[in-house]
């Protein structure tokens, strides 16, 4: 979706991937092993992201608006 949709999206649109991984090393095995290089991808480590956005299981999926 992404490569396909680059040049209408490129300026408009981001898909990012925030990572619960128990260490980067981890994380960055999953980008390598499923191809996923096009997407942002962030470790949330000790960040509380999921209690703010409400996330209580994954995958979870959401749009944010400007």
């Amino acid at each position: 979706m992404i490569t396909k949709r680059k040049a209408d999206w490129e300026n408009g649109v981001r898909i990012i991937g925030l990572s619960i991984d128990s260490d980067m090393k981890t994380l960055q095995g999953h980008i390598e092993k499923k191809g996923w290089t096009a997407v942002e991808h962030y470790w949330r480590n000790t960040s509380t992201c999921s209690e703010v956005y409400s996330v209580s299981g994954v995958p979870h999926v959401m749009i944010i608006d400007k």
